[in-house]
């Protein structure tokens, strides 16, 4: 690193909670806690509400950092771009606000410093307060010393990392698109039932009429369903990098899951052997956060969180995708079991859950309709996790002063580079009989 990057104290070259002025009662933009997903630079939601005078208060170019366990540890960080100009906004108590110094600091090059392992470490270990309630407290920042380049070089470290972020978010945008497209044709198809109407009747367990000759059965008849489960931890042979171990963190936000935090080594998938999910097997949270459902895209295991459904043959995993998350995830948070405060559906629960199962030549026709959505949205995620490998493997090496500005992909990152290149040319393809059957 050269002498150009000069070290300071964090407090002194960045502003902490700067003053931000709303009214009481004004109706304004506000950001919960939920909205903020650790590998998003942009919140999933900005809601209104009322400003009753509480709260972390921002406007664009501000850093939401959260405070408090376990978001701090989990990275949720955002970066607020979309508020009208001159528009302030709020949120909860738990995050700390940021921002650049006029000429010392660009706003977005403090985001991606929030995001830097030896910023979030420091305020990791600077966590006080009682058992599960800690939080970092603002004072703590004037005891880190960091390392700043010159604005003029923050901003193309800031452009560099936010040309990845844009293309994830355009992938993120693109896919919630194609799955409400996906979402449509299911409610014409097996809600509203609109190209059947000539052929319902009553059926008495449902109350409603649906399409004559459709059954009504539990989730076991349909295929196998199978409760994930942990390998011990006290072994750490059985963690690695083999497979994905999908635990319900993994599946927000998406359709399918394309990496997950933690991995199996060949020993710990050996113990978890018969509990592998092929491709397309559908997997639901079914303790404390329930509800949540996605697909597997490769070969994986699941805690003892996910409750799984491998499809019989003839039965589309996309139908059954989409109904339990239309149909089942939205009603199922009122199981559980034992008496416990935690919602729990087991396994004997979740099997019995019905769904309408229309005839096989119908869901046959429906999966043909909609697997180019799919395929779609698979190459999507593929292309986001590439992306934010990159993103995350840079990081660290910019901000250090590691590597300098001028980065050539291809050439650091080989692999991945050929990758995205290969998940490209398949968009295309894709892309070009996605837009046949559009028209």
């Amino acid at each position: 690193m050269d002498s150009e990057w000069k070290e300071y104290k964090f407090s002194e070259v960045i502003e902490i909670n700067p003053q931000r002025n709303l009214k009481k009662g004004t109706i304004a933009p506000f950001i919960e806690m939920r909205a903020i997903e650790p590998n998003r630079r942009r919140p999933l939601k900005i809601s209104r509400k009322m400003y009753s005078g509480g709260g972390a208060k921002f406007k664009n170019r501000d850093t939401l950092l959260a405070r408090i366990t376990p978001c701090l540890e989990h990275g949720k960080t955002v970066f607020i771009s979309d508020l009208k100009e001159g528009e302030v906004g709020f949120g909860s108590t738990e995050f700390i606000v940021l921002t650049g110094k006029e000429g010392i600091t660009d706003p977005l090059f403090v985001y991606y410093l929030c995001k830097y392992n030896e910023v979030r470490d420091f305020a990791i270990k600077s966590m006080t307060g009682s058992s599960g309630r800690q939080r970092v407290q603002e004072e703590a920042f004037n005891h880190l010393t960091i390392k700043v380049p010159p604005i003029t070089e923050q901003r193309k470290i800031a452009e560099i990392l936010g040309s990845l972020d844009d293309k994830i978010e355009l992938n993120y945008e693109m896919n919630k698109t194609l799955e409400a497209i996906a979402q449509a044709i299911f409610k014409n198809w097996f809600v509203d039932f609109e190209p059947f109407k000539d052929k319902l009747v009553y059926n008495e367990e449902l109350g409603k009429e649906i399409p004559k000759g459709w059954e009504i059965t539990e989730l076991s008849n349909i295929g196998k369903i199978i409760t994930g489960k942990t390998p011990p931890t006290s072994d750490r042979e059985n963690y690695g990098s083999e497979y994905l171990f999908i635990r319900i963190p993994d599946m927000h936000n998406k359709t399918f899951v394309t990496n997950t935090e933690v991995k199996l080594s060949k020993k710990g998938a050996n113990f978890l052997r018969n509990l592998l999910l092929p491709p397309l097997s559908i997997c639901v949270s079914c303790i404390a956060t329930v509800g949540l459902v996605a697909l597997t895209q490769e070969y994986s295991f699941t805690n003892q969180q996910i409750n799984s459904v491998i499809c019989n043959k003839d039965i589309s995993p996309y139908y059954v995708y989409l109904y339990i998350k239309n149909m089942i995830a939205p009603r199922i948070a009122d199981f559980g079991s034992g008496g416990s405060v935690t919602p729990i559906l087991n396994k004997s629960e979740f099997s019995k859950l019905k769904i309408i199962l229309p005839s096989l030549n119908i869901l046959n026709q429906f999966h043909q309709k909609i697997e180019s959505i799919f395929s779609c949205i698979l190459s999507n995620e593929r292309e986001i996790t590439i992306l934010e490998q990159i993103r995350d493997a840079l990081l660290p090496k910019l901000l250090s002063g590691e590597i300098r500005v001028k980065v050539d992909v291809e050439e650091e990152f080989p692999e991945e580079a050929k990758k995205l290149e290969e998940i490209e040319e398949e968009k295309v393809k894709l892309q070009g009989s996605l837009d046949k059957w559009l028209k």
